[in-house]
């Protein structure tokens, strides 16, 4: 199957993203066993490789080994379970990737210097700090994307949410953490983070290998016999669109013709992990 993938805005909107996935997750989600297919067995198998792990897998389970003999026993819900948030994975590990190009601008150059910088933009920032702030993602959207200056406040105003208002993407541990995503995915998928942090890491498998990403976009692709409903009109819950208290109506079965959106920034941070 051929994917269309769109990316027609730079930054999806983080708060909006949040509210789709949580949403989908409660309408759509139902228990069951669940097959993996082949191509994503393969797929997943290789990413595991690359990392100098170890991959078997059983009809409804699978086992992971780590490069240190670790075993991690998954059962293959959690596969269909971290779909759901692999679009609001994807936009925060890229709202992450402008933190860190707004501390290098700023000569901020190891995890120290920018701990400080993240805490003091969340505890205490000033209105000088955000007009700085505000200028740097200005500019550093403007050299990546020349021909979409219509978006550069809009997107600059996203980024000052991301490290000020932790409330607005369900945000726990400080940006500058590379397991900071592990929290928020967690939270709102209501399990118990010491013995589902794998959960969040297929997540992030998921949010950072192009191919995996287009893969889970659809059940069918990734799964063999599963049963879930989707949103009929999927402009509906377009995430530069939706509010607050929309609420996701038409339900039906998934349509396997549905094409990925991904925003601008976000496929340039999938094809540079190429």
């Amino acid at each position: 199957m051929i994917m269309n993938i769109k990316s027609s805005e730079i930054l999806k909107n983080l708060h909006d993203v949040l509210l789709v996935a949580k949403e989908r997750y409660e309408k759509e989600y139902e228990m069951q066993e669940v097959k993996l297919s082949e191509s994503f067995k393969y797929e997943f198998r290789n990413y595991q490789k690359g990392k100098g792990w170890d991959v078997q897998y059983f009809e409804h389970t699978t086992i992971v080994t780590s490069g240190a003999n670790q075993t991690i026993y998954i059962a293959n819900q959690w596969f269909l379970i971290a779909s759901y948030f692999v679009d609001f994975c994807t936009e925060m590990l890229t709202y992450r990737d402008y933190f860190i190009k707004i501390c290098t601008v700023k000569g901020l150059k190891n995890g120290e210097e920018r701990n400080k910088y993240s805490n003091m933009l969340r505890s205490h920032p000033s209105t000088e700090d955000k007009t700085e702030f505000i200028n740097l993602a200005y500019d550093i959207l403007a050299n990546e994307f020349p021909s979409s200056e219509t978006e550069y406040g809009t997107i600059a105003g996203y980024l000052w949410e991301f490290v000020t208002n932790y409330s607005w993407w369900a945000g726990s541990k400080t940006i500058e953490r590379h397991d900071f995503f592990i929290s928020p995915l967690l939270n709102q998928l209501n399990v118990v983070n010491s013995n589902a942090e794998y959960l969040a890491l297929i997540v992030h498998a998921y949010a950072s290998v192009l191919k995996l990403r287009i893969l889970v976009d659809n059940v069918n692709s990734f799964t063999e016999g599963v049963i879930v409903y989707t949103i009929s009109d999927t402009s509906v819950i377009s995430p530069s669109k939706i509010e607050s208290n929309t609420s996701l109506e038409g339900i039906n079965k998934r349509d396997s013709s549905i094409s990925i959106s991904i925003s601008a920034a976000s496929l340039e941070r999938f094809q540079s992990n190429i």
